[in-house]
């Protein structure tokens, strides 16, 4: 692992354990507009994002970087949303709540997607040196 991604993974691994843990606990009072699925929206976008730079600073060529993020973002959000049926958890299974992580994730990984794009074209492509030139070929001597 490049040491470039290890905060990055770092920030990754103690987000996703803190979502895991409160989505787990009794469901508190959401006083965010649009409730509940904003809530997941947010959580869930934050977790494609800082994934999408965990990834992406890991391999930067991956050509799969987004079919990596979503699907493990929607294993996880699907996994999650069981897990929450169980009895002793006293939460719900709702697809509703499943959908606003997927689409949280989708926006999350498309503006990462279109900053790393910016970030090849205007930064990356500036930081490049120049090209070294052959030398031009000599004019032939007229006789």
């Amino acid at each position: 692992m490049p040491r470039r991604s290890i905060p990055f993974w770092l920030v990754l691994i103690v987000y996703w354990g803190t979502i895991a843990y409160m989505t787990h606990m009794p469901a508190p009072t959401i006083t965010l507009r649009g409730g509940d699925k904003m809530a997941h929206f947010l959580a869930y976008g934050a977790l494609g994002g800082l994934l999408y730079l965990a990834l992406w600073t890991n391999n930067p060529g991956s050509p799969d970087l987004v079919f990596k993020i979503l699907v493990i973002g929607m294993c996880y959000g699907a996994l999650d949303e069981w897990t929450q049926a169980l009895p002793w958890f006293n939460r719900t299974c709702d697809f509703v709540d499943w959908c606003a992580d997927v689409a949280g994730l989708s926006v999350a990984v498309v503006g990462m997607t279109l900053i790393r794009r910016g970030l090849e074209l205007f930064v990356f492509q500036s930081r490049a040196p120049e090209p070294v030139k052959a030398p031009a070929p000599a004019p032939e001597a007229i006789t």
